[in-house]
């Protein structure tokens, strides 16, 4: 008889894996952070903290509930439903942490998160890179920051069958479909693709659709940096549009060029509809079969009763878009998302105008 392992962790939950230790606290706020701060802080953590005690006394109950289920009995259902349920409180979770965590940050409350040796060694390299260009000290803070937290800590991701499966279902969603007509009616900036890749530069396509500039400009910002990327070896510094085609982008770098082409921000996953309703294009990472890759987020829309997105995927011709539910999206995300807002008269927008 086959069964559902359905093993939920706390604040961290996953699908036949053996329970793991709670997610660390939240930082307190520090009592030297004066009024009004203090106040507002406080109240941050306090709605984030209930919010986690209340969602860890779902997942203990559902574990308790849901663990070694026979396939064939009613309470399968219960507990997929359950899980699904829980899983969408886990972002509005994941949401209120990142809200409180900058501000805590933006207050002088918090020290910046830790990496690994090499992640220090190259981000400190990156941030040197960013001074000799001439950036101010509140953008090398930012883009440190962003460094920090491109990366999601944790995934959703399945197994290679799981993952193609959601890109098999992408590519099913043509323009007739149900998704793409409800998407006619989303919330997103208008978008016109840059082409379509030949090579492992998809970075730099999901830069550009995400900027509106065209695959030169932005191909020519990333070779300049390339060639003094003192975290890259020789070879690929030496011929950076080889590097560009063959090695691809690192998630670091895409935070360096969207930072070089305006005001970069990371946000959570949880923000991403937010973020286009606001009009703002989200650059992200995401897994294939075959790796990782580089997309935009390009409307997000109510389908079935549940948040789906616009997909732009340099796999495809420019015209044509890809539409996935938040839940699909869960499945395959690998990054926090990138938006940014252009800064007046930097390169991109004067190269835009000359048209």
């Amino acid at each position: 008889m086959k069964y559902l392992i359905l093993i939920s962790f706390v604040i961290s939950m996953c699908m036949a894996v053996p329970a793991a230790a709670k997610e660390p606290s939240l930082p307190p706020v520090p009592e030297n952070i004066p009024e009004p701060d203090q106040s507002r802080l406080k109240k941050q953590y306090d709605e984030a903290f209930q919010f986690k005690e209340k969602l860890n006394t779902r997942i203990r109950a559902m574990n308790a509930k849901c663990t070694n289920i026979p396939e064939d009995t009613p309470k399968v259902t219960e507990c997929r439903e359950e899980d699904a349920s829980i899983s969408a409180e886990k972002t509005k979770y994941s949401g209120l942490k990142s809200d409180y965590l900058r501000a805590l940050s933006g207050a002088g409350g918090v020290m910046k998160k830790k990496l690994d040796p090499a992640s220090e060694k190259m981000i400190a390299s990156m941030i040197k890179y960013s001074a000799q260009q001439g950036w101010s000290k509140e953008e090398q803070s930012r883009l440190d920051e962003s460094l920090r937290i491109v990366t999601l800590e944790k995934t959703k991701i399945g197994s290679r069958l799981e993952v193609a499966n959601i890109w098999k279902a992408m590519r099913s969603r043509g323009p007739d479909s149900a998704p793409a007509r409800a998407a006619a009616a989303g919330k997103g900036p208008g978008l016109h693709g840059a082409g379509k890749q030949s090579h492992q530069d998809c970075t730099i396509f999901a830069l550009s659709n995400g900027a509106g500039l065209p695959y030169g400009v932005t191909a020519a910002r990333a070779a300049e940096m390339l060639k003094k990327a003192e975290w890259r070896p020789a070879t690929e510094r030496k011929n950076p549009q080889a590097t560009i085609e063959n090695q691809g982008i690192l998630a670091g770098e895409v935070a360096i060029l969207a930072e070089a082409f305006g005001h970069a921000e990371v946000i959570p996953p949880s923000g991403f509809a937010k973020a286009l309703e606001d009009g703002r294009p989200v650059i992200t990472g995401v897994q294939m079969p075959g790796g990782g890759h580089e997309v935009v987020l390009s409307k997000s829309f109510q389908h079935e009763g549940e948040t789906w997105y616009e997909m732009m995927e340099s796999n495809q011709e420019p015209d044509l878009r890809l539409y996935l539910s938040a839940r699909q999206l869960d499945g395959i995300l690998l990054d926090n998302g990138i938006i940014f807002h252009p800064d007046p008269g930097t390169t991109p927008q004067l190269l835009r105008k000359g048209e």
